[in-house]
């Protein structure tokens, strides 16, 4: 497949690509190198990247749902309002990436690693994080009702506004987080 003249296909090196706003529904990326691709508004849903390096990648308001981001790199990747909806970013790296306002309603982030990530207002209703790693992540207004954030670590974050109903919470642990109200922690 190509795409805006860029061959689409596992192992493929995309790096600065421009494919904004591309339709890339179903491409098969994995392994694929996309740091500091421009994929803002672009429709991977259902694509597979697993394994695939999108370090410093800009996706904003892109449709990622139901893809596979399994042990990607999306470092200092830009994904605001991106919808993350039932994605897989089971074992990602998520070091300072930017997912403010982003909706991953049902997304399996389980040992996931966010750093110095910010999910300001982000929605993970009902998403699985077992075992995800929270270190010095912006986490105000989030979201977590219904989450299955077992054995999860929260380390240095700020809590402040975020909500837990109905989040199975066990073995979870809590460092140094700051919160506006008092939710159990």
């Amino acid at each position: 497949m190509e795409i805006k003249g860029y061959k689409i296909n596992p192992n493929v090196d995309l790096r600065l690509a421009d494919l904004s706003g591309a339709n890339l529904v179903g491409a098969e990326l994995s392994g694929a190198d996309l740091s500091g691709a421009n994929l803002a508004g672009a429709n991977l849903s259902s694509a597979d990247l697993s394994g695939a390096n999108l370090a410093g990648a800009n996706l904003p308001k892109a449709n990622l749902s139901g893809a596979d981001f399994s042990v990607t790199r999306l470092d200092a990747a830009h994904l605001w309002r991106a919808n993350l909806v039932g994605t897989k970013l089971t074992g990602a790296m998520l070091t300072g990436t930017n997912l403010n306002d982003a909706v991953l309603d049902g997304a399996d982030l389980s040992m996931a690693y966010f750093d110095g990530a910010s999910l300001w207002k982000a929605r993970l209703l009902g998403a699985k994080a077992v075992g995800a790693k929270f270190s010095k992540v912006n986490l105000r207004g989030v979201n977590f009702n219904g989450a299955d954030l077992t054995d999860s670590e929260f380390s240095h974050v700020d809590l402040s506004g975020a909500t837990f109903y109905g989040a199975n919470r066990e073995n979870t642990k809590y460092y140094s987080v700051v919160t506006s109200e008092n939710y159990g922690l």
